[in-house]
């Protein structure tokens, strides 16, 4: 019986409870709403008898039925919402190994990002995607969501008939909806009708099967209207159906299959990890919203269309997300406080794959860029050096908000300063055993440094591995990069500091990557004049090479070169990569003296909320939303949101007052909106999960019945006001009834005037309340 035998800081997976083996998933994609209801039937490991938790993120449990019979089956979720991991589904077994979960996502569910008309490339119809690393999976189903529990899946999409969907896993079918198909998941226990949303004309059902165990963080679709381009005998490259994007994609990925052939081949060094074990290698150019430059889904890589650059150097991308189908997805980290033994063997790999693909001198540049990164990320933890450390402390830390190149680019370090010591022939047979050894398993720094040991005899006195994987900083045997070519790079950034402007024939063959090395070597901060007369020459601001355009607007922004700010707005409206944005955003606002600066970030920002080719990343639009929703309120009130259903949440949100807003947020994402502000009384609220009543209206009571008469109808006792904050006072739960007797503004005036025209009026008598 397999059982956790582990504990993740960021998932209620417990000890001795067993692993889930499989899931199969209904989902119905409701684009109206960005919602999606679905059932889940849960396999685990073996038969087991007691409490089973799951993970679960924003929403709706509608039931829990027994797998057989589809009767009721117990099951509880906890009352409080941990601000990290959500909240944990507790389903009581008796000796069983499966069961059946129906459920609906929310809007705001944190891996979905959907997508209107106008943010798609055609603007006709809509879009969803995807992104479920590092702990977002429990936000479109139930699961163990932690990296060492890894699951089979069949899937089962019900989308509307002119779009199509791509998947993390083998496409099995596309057929229409069968009648009667989902009476066998108790679709008549939902409390809408399931089976009616299910079979509505203009629907069709795409069935995807996944074979090999993948830890949940891999789990992905996109659905919208896509088309795709052949590219080699195992690889396609899908984007939105538009002929121009469609080309561009396929050429500058035109090497892929070339790449899996090299590191397949098997001869000297560059057989470098075995048999690519899923089939498959196809690759999906997302719409720009995309926050990261990959990821590594196994059988279809999700790219940002920034990798596009016409010149086939983003290529190297998707030698990382290759790479990763040896190290990620078939050896994973067993949870995030691990993520190193994911990126920095990829990124050792790709460096590998590049050399030989690219060059010794690539692969340098490389090496040397991420150098650059590794200690910039030193001096952005200095003062927090756990998370310089490759083996990391995460209990109470969410990883996306640790997300750095120090797994990356440190645990490179760490494996390149192994081969350096036993030499690369010895170390590409550690590594070949190392893949057969634990392929298809997840595993912790432990692991791998005992495996380690006993296959390299005497390393531990050659190299500190203590010092490597448990200390913070970079360790004195890292080692920056010798190239003739990155040395003359960083020769040359040195002499801007002296005025000089590289010649042309200096940089004759210069792509991106030298481009890109030789700007984040410059001084931080130059003339003004120094970065036109650079961009006069090279029109670097102009590059389609974000890299490039990026690390030379940072250059302008933090030298003060204003010329540059609508180009500046312009990039931070058109890509939604973090990678590009954080930057940015970053060197506008950092520092004294930018007041002008942190002006266009917070304008910027804001208008990209509702820009059309991307939406903001979800946390800082929640805060935003807040924010704006703040502005002229009289009152904002909290409800306990537990146990809404979805269209109940919606048919509540209808019944509202045109002056009333109504909004579910984490309380971390409120708390931090309303921070410092006489809202901050709401302080004692921020527990469980709430639905937050903004009343932009003097007229309190009025706001308030529409839902005291909703609540009444529907039964919902349970779910009331936890608080209030009125006139920067907190008003609990019992003080209540002091608000709806308020009286309305007609009659305060009807009251005063019958005092006015009353004998022996006093102003006073009348505020004192004696009158």
């Amino acid at each position: 019986m397999s059982v956790v035998d582990f504990v993740d800081p960021h998932s209620y997976a417990s000890a001795c409870q067993p692993l889930t083996t499989h899931i199969t998933l209904f989902l119905y994609l409701d684009f109206p709403t960005c919602t999606i209801h679905g059932a889940a039937l849960v396999t685990v490991s073996d038969e087991h008898n007691g409490p089973f938790f799951l993970d679960t993120r924003s929403l709706t449990i509608h039931q829990v039925l027994n797998a057989q019979t589809l009767a009721s089956h117990p099951w509880s979720l906890s009352p409080t919402v941990d601000p990290i991991k959500g909240q944990r589904l507790d389903v009581p077994l008796n000796n069983e190994r499966a069961f059946l979960i129906l459920f609906s996502t929310s809007p705001s569910a944190s891996a979905l990002q959907w997508l209107s008309p106008p943010q798609t490339f055609n603007k006709a119809h809509p879009f969803v995607y995807t992104q479920c690393q590092s702990i977002h999976a429990r936000s479109i189903f139930p699961c163990q969501d932690t990296p060492g529990a890894r699951i089979c899946y069949k899937a089962s999409l019900n989308i509307p008939s002119q779009l199509s969907a791509v998947m993390s896993a083998q496409h099995v079918d596309r057929r229409a909806p069968v009648p009667g198909e989902t009476k066998k998941f108790g679709s008549n226990r939902f409390n809408f009708d399931f089976e009616s949303l299910w079979c509505a004309e203009g629907r069709v059902v795409e069935v995807f099967e996944m074979n090999q165990p993948i830890p949940p963080y891999l789990f992905a679709f996109a659905v919208g209207e896509l088309g795709f381009r052949e590219v080699g005998p195992r690889t396609r490259v899908y984007a939105e159906s538009v002929p121009a994007v469609l080309d561009a994609a396929a050429l500058e990925f035109a090497g892929t299959e070339e790449m899996i052939r090299q590191v397949m081949i098997i001869k000297q060094a560059e057989k470098l990890f075995g048999d690519y074990e899923w089939e498959r290698f196809d690759l999906l150019v997302l719409p720009p919203s995309f926050p990261y430059g990959g990821m590594e889904n196994p059988r279809m890589v999700f790219l940002t269309p920034t990798v596009i650059k016409g010149d086939a150097t983003g290529a190297q991308v998707v030698a990382h997300e290759l790479a990763h189908s040896w190290t990620g997805n078939l050896i994973t980290n067993q949870t995030n406080e691990h993520f190193w033994l994911n990126e920095g063997f990829t990124t050792y790999a790709e460096r590998r794959i590049v050399e030989v693909v690219q060059g010794e001198d690539i692969a340098a540049l490389n090496i040397g860029i991420g150098w650059r990164g590794l200690n910039e990320e030193m001096e952005r933890f200095k003062d927090n050096l756990e998370f310089t450390k490759l083996k990391t402390k995460q209990e109470g830390v969410d990883p996306d908000d640790v997300y750095s190149e120090v797994p990356y680019e440190k645990g490179f370090q760490f494996l390149w300063r192994i081969e350096r010591e036993i030499g690369r022939p010895a170390f590409d047979e550690f590594l070949k055993k190392y893949i057969t050894t634990f392929k298809f398993k997840s595993i912790d720094t432990e692991t791998f440094l005992k495996f380690l040991v006993e296959n390299v005899p005497g390393i531990e006195k050659q190299i500190d591995l203590e010092l490597w994987t448990e200390g913070t900083g970079i360790p004195p045997d890292a080692y920056e990069p010798v190239s003739s070519v990155y040395t003359k790079i960083v020769s040359l950034a040195n002499e801007f500091k002296l005025g000089k402007i590289p010649r042309e024939d200096e940089v004759a063959d210069w792509k991106g990557q030298e481009w890109e090395l030789y700007l984040e070597n410059l001084p931080k901060s130059v003339e003004a004049s120094q970065v036109l007369a650079l961009d006069e020459r090279y029109r670097l601001s102009e590059s389609k090479d974000y890299e490039v355009k990026v690390a030379f607007l940072q250059l302008a922004i933090l030298s003060k070169c204003r010329d540059y700010y609508s180009e500046v707005e312009k990039t931070l409206k058109e890509v939604g990569r973090m990678k590009y944005l954080r930057p940015l955003y970053i060197a506008l606002v950092q520092g004294a003296g930018k007041e002008e600066e942190k002006i266009l970030a917070k304008r910027v920002f804001s208008e990209a909320r509702d820009w059309p080719p991307f939406p903001v990343p979800k946390k800082e639009q929640t805060v935003e939303a807040v924010k704006t929703n703040l502005e002229n309120c009289f009152l904002l009130a909290a409800i306990k949101y537990e146990g809404l259903t979805v269209k109940q949440f919606q048919d509540l949100r209808r019944s509202l007052p045109e002056n009333t807003k109504l909004l579910v947020a984490k309380n971390t994402l409120v708390y931090k909106a309303i921070e410092g502000t006489k809202w901050e009384a709401l302080k004692p609220c921020m527990t469980g999960m709430n639905a937050w009543l903004f009343v932009h209206s003097e007229e309190i009571p009025a706001a308030i019945k529409p839902y005291r008469t909703f609540q009444k109808e529907k039964k919902l006792e349970e779910n009331d006001f936890t608080g209030a904050v009125f006139e920067g006072k907190f008003y609990g739960p019992g003080d209540f009834k002091a608000l709806e007797s308020m009286p309305t503004r007609a009659e305060l005036y009807a009251k005063l005037l019958g005092a006015l025209q009353g004998p022996g009026f006093g102003f006073g008598e009348y505020f004192t309340g004696s009158s």
